[in-house]
């Protein structure tokens, strides 16, 4: 059996080093923006632990993000997340037999209990 170990010339080095020098550039870029001011910045600063997680996990999962809406609603220590999203991304958040929508609610629950509130999700139709 032969020996087929891959070489490297010079110019495909060259090549390497000038694409992970690009791909660092890029990351330094997004590093110095992060702090930027955005449409949702004002949210994330009053919002609640488990409302910035709910946030974040729907908008990966759905299509049409800028449909998103969660309304907080604080009753003393419970605190109740009603979630729209877009009809045709309904199925997404609630999942198969709603498996989906279960993980959403604990993971909320979870994160409620950081900030010491009893939360829960309502999704809305």
């Amino acid at each position: 059996m032969a020996d087929e170990t891959e070489t490297i010339d010079d110019e495909e080095l060259d090549d390497l080093d000038e694409d992970l020098a690009t791909a660092d550039a890029d990351l330094d870029d997004a590093d110095d923006t992060e702090g930027e001011a955005g449409e949702d910045e004002d949210f994330y600063d009053d919002a609640t632990c488990a409302e910035r997680v709910l946030d974040v996990c729907i908008r990966a999962i759905v299509d049409d993000e800028d449909s998103v809406e969660i309304e907080p609603e604080e009753s003393g220590n419970r605190l109740t997340l009603h979630v729209s999203v877009a009809q045709a991304d309904m199925g997404k958040i609630i999942g198969k037999r709603g498996r989906v929508a279960t993980a959403l609610r604990t993971l909320v629950k979870a994160a409620g209990a950081r900030d010491g509130y009893s939360a829960t999700v309502e999704i809305d139709d």
